[in-house]
């Protein structure tokens, strides 16, 4: 529907004359526009009356602007920066020799988060930065309360106040009777080789191959199934960071079926030249039992 002609806005606040087709060049000014019925000024139409516009909703408008698209908004650098700490910690926080450097990192990505949610620009970075903090220092507290829980439980029977179940001096055995099987871990591994290298500040590392055999019902991991550890002068090592591509320290997190083996890699920070004593036990046990261990020369 066509906009029928009168006097009406032209967007500067002026009112002006529309012939039906196209704005003229003949305007009103206030008192005239505003008066009703008035006689009209503009050149050409003598006699005529000046009519006030009618609502804008009764007809559309002369001239529609043209919409400009409001541009993207990019994320903030500290959004960015904050996301990426947060990762890290996370990553950290899964790993129990490294769970100090998640807790260094997780509050640093959780106040950056905290402060680009409140910055111009996107806010996904932020808020999935928070998301992870969180989630992090969740994951680390069980990792650490699993560990402190292992080593008091290891505390305790090293200090004979967990009795030993495994045998009860009041009942003896039928003299040349069998011996009752020791209960079957659900998991088996077999230290294999090492190599020395060094870690990402240029200490020199161990990295010793593990083969893990999953023997319980459900799939389970390397790092979440058992605890690797390695000692120097009966001291134990400090997990390494390696940044070397010749070594794959991935195969720890992943998964592997019931009954299947798989070759993992773990790496230590050397304290020195003497011999390397590694021991594998089950991450959650009641008997810290040995799954098996090997003795390294490092030079």
């Amino acid at each position: 529907m066509s906009t029928p002609a009168g006097w009406y806005d032209d967007g500067s606040g002026r009112q002006r004359w529309w012939d039906g087709t196209q704005w003229t060049d003949h305007f009103a000014d206030a008192a005239q526009a505003g008066g009703g019925e008035v006689a009209q000024s503009a050149a050409g139409s003598p006699g005529a009356t000046l009519t006030a516009a009618p609502p804008a909703a009764a007809f559309a408008a002369p001239a529609a602007a043209t919409a400009v698209a409001a541009p993207k908004t990019k994320p903030s650098a500290v959004g960015i920066i904050a996301l990426v700490v947060s990762a890290i910690g996370f990553i950290f926080a899964c790993i129990p020799g490294a769970l100090i450097v998640g807790w260094i990192l997780l509050p640093i990505g959780f106040i950056l988060s905290l402060v680009a949610v409140f910055l111009k620009g996107a806010k996904w970075p932020a808020i999935t930065g928070l998301v992870l903090a969180i989630v992090g220092t969740v994951v680390g507290f069980v990792v650490f309360f699993t560990l402190m829980a292992n080593a008091a439980n290891a505390a305790f029977s090293e200090a004979g106040l967990i009795p030993d179940t495994d045998t009860d001096s009041s009942i003896s055995e039928p003299e040349g009777g069998p011996e009752e099987p020791a209960a079957a871990s659900d998991f088996a591994v077999v230290i294999g080789e090492s190599a020395q290298t060094e870690d990402y500040e240029g200490k020199a590392a161990l990295v010793v191959t593990f083969t893990f055999t999953n023997n319980s019902a459900d799939d389970a991991n390397f790092m979440f199934a058992v605890s690797p550890k390695a000692f120097q002068d009966g001291v134990e090592l400090e997990n390494a960071i390696l940044l070397s591509d010749d070594f794959d320290l991935d195969n720890a997190l992943k998964d592997v079926k019931p009954g299947v083996s798989l070759d993992v890699q773990w790496a230590y920070v050397l304290d020195g030249t003497s011999d390397v004593t590694v021991e594998v036990t089950e991450l959650i046990s009641f008997d810290d039992t040995i799954l098996a261990t090997k003795t390294f020369s490092v030079g």
